[in-house]
């Protein structure tokens, strides 16, 4: 009897063990954090969607009095001034890259809602940043390319891509690459930073793409083969995000039974 008491004891303590292990390696959720980044992001979202000129925003008559272009009565955006705040601000500098900051949001909000260490590491806020800005080149150089020029609109004040990626584009990207070097560069620097961002592991992909250059000798065959390794990780990606936000909690019974299994 004591015998036995004793293997109960310690197996149990294996046991408790080994699930302080896995907590620790898997992370705990932050849902209070994530509700903060979800609010934001419906918010924007929907002072976004609502924009249009001659809105109401925060210092209107001092800092922001350049974006004051109304002529007559004010109107007033679904959030308010800060909504309409928003916009003015974003819209000026990243242009039609907004976009990709409101998704940004709705992402790290939904990763804080799963049992995670990090939920959002420094490389995946590095990669989303670098890839905010080179959508903003592209937004830039699509306009450039279709109208010759980048002027103002009423949405984009500053052009498509604000005036960080007309900057960059038209005293970096333009007078050295031009556009279908541009679009190239581009293509390749926003769909890394995507796996960076979005993939389960970029480890294991860079790993991957090492070993692809390494068994292939020709210069085309690398290219190949970084644009097909690229593809394969943003296909797998595309189906991953769905099955990672919408996965069911696996029950405490089953988890259980499988620790004492290994």
């Amino acid at each position: 009897m004591a015998l036995s008491k004793k293997n109960t004891k310690s197996s149990k303590e294996k046991l408790e063990k080994k699930s302080e292990q896995v907590g620790e390696f898997v992370g705990t959720r932050r849902p209070f954090i994530g509700a903060i980044f979800l609010f934001f992001a419906l918010i924007f979202t929907v002072a976004f969607i609502d924009n249009v000129p001659g809105q109401e925003f925060f210092f209107r008559e001092s800092f922001l009095k350049a974006y004051d272009t109304s002529t007559g009565l004010l109107s007033a955006n679904l959030c308010g001034r800060v909504g309409a705040t928003f916009n003015i601000l974003f819209l000026d500098f990243i242009g039609a890259a907004t976009v990709l900051v409101l998704v940004y949001l709705f992402w790290i909000g939904a990763l804080c809602f799963q049992r995670r260490a990090r939920p959002f590491a420094l490389p995946s806020i590095a990669a989303m940043l670098v890839s905010i800005i080179a959508f903003a080149c592209a937004c830039a150089m699509f306009q450039q390319f279709r109208d010759a020029k980048i002027v103002g609109t009423n949405t984009f004040t500053s052009g498509w891509g604000g005036k960080l990626g007309t900057g960059i584009y038209m005293n970096i990207f333009h007078p050295s690459l031009r556009f279908f070097g541009s679009l190239i560069l581009l293509i390749l620097i926003y769909a890394f930073c995507m796996v960076v961002v979005f993939a389960e592991n970029p480890s294991m992909l860079a790993s991957e793409l090492g070993e692809n250059l390494r068994k292939t000798p020709s210069f085309f065959g690398k290219v190949f083969k970084v644009l097909l390794s690229l593809g394969k990780a943003i296909f797998a990606m595309l189906i991953f995000i769905p099955k990672k936000l919408f996965a069911k909690k696996p029950s405490e019974n089953n988890n259980e039974v499988n620790l004492q299994e290994d």
